[in-house]
């Protein structure tokens, strides 16, 4: 009876041996772990990739969309970077998808200051996936102020993902400030609505909306809310911008 309890007893540690060893091999690895992979596998030194811009975001159970920002020196005072847009595997960190540019951003007064990755759909395809990368570059000082944000979209076939939108903005905050408390601020925030089309990418139309902002010796003037209307056309290879 005793060697019986015993052997179960040791029946279930190997069990729950085993089930551990198994949940262990099929842990997702980390952000870090993620960009390891992919340097190795790229054959990219490791202080060559700007951990700062970094950007990592999740698409599925499986896979994850990873920016790696590559430091490219151009000038004393500019940074520039060449930019790898992979789909990697979220187990164990291969390389499923790539996109790569040389020189495909820069930093110095403009500041490069954020990388996003944006899945949310717009509706552009039914067919292909597409996958948003927005860059943000950032001015500040004690009298002039800008932000801006730019879209670039990729679209997936098999190991490929070809750039169909090139630094599109879709943000803009810029104004300037003096010592006397006045002020003058423009910002521009744009929102896509997909037109029917025939081909596999809609087409976009484009709605602007522009805000003046104005302080005249400490006093806030009433905000100047008016709209602009563009389109975007896929033609080719990419969208292009038109104004009907």
């Amino acid at each position: 009876m005793g060697n019986e309890v015993l052997s179960i007893s040791l029946r279930r540690i190997l069990i729950f041996s085993m089930l551990l060893v198994s949940i262990n091999c099929l842990a997702q690895l980390s952000f870090f772990e993620l960009v390891q992979e992919a340097s190795i596998e790229l054959k990219i030194p490791r202080d060559n990739i700007d951990d700062r811009l970094l950007a990592l975001k999740n698409i599925s159970e499986t896979e994850a969309v990873l920016v790696l920002p590559i430091f490219k020196k151009e000038q004393e005072e500019v940074i520039g970077y060449n930019a790898h847009i992979l789909i990697v595997d979220r187990y164990v960190g291969a390389i499923n998808s790539r996109f790569f540019e040389t020189k495909v951003w820069s930093t110095g007064p403009l500041v490069l200051n954020n990388i996003r990755i944006t899945t949310d759909s717009i509706g552009i395809s039914k067919e292909i996936d597409v996958i948003g990368v927005l860059v943000s570059h950032v001015l500040g000082s004690s009298v002039v102020l800008h932000r801006s944000d730019k879209l670039n979209l990729f679209a997936r076939d098999g190991i490929e993902l070809s750039k169909i939108m090139d630094d599109f903005e879709v943000y803009e905050h810029s104004g300037e400030y003096d010592r006397s408390g006045n002020s003058h601020l423009e910002s521009h925030s744009k929102n896509f609505y997909p037109i029917s089309s025939e081909n596999v990418f809609k087409d976009l139309k484009v709605i602007d909306t522009i805000t003046k902002m104005e302080m005249i010796d400490g006093a806030e003037k009433p905000d100047e809310v008016s709209e602009d209307m563009t389109f975007l056309k896929f033609e080719g290879k990419a969208y292009r911008l038109h104004r009907q």
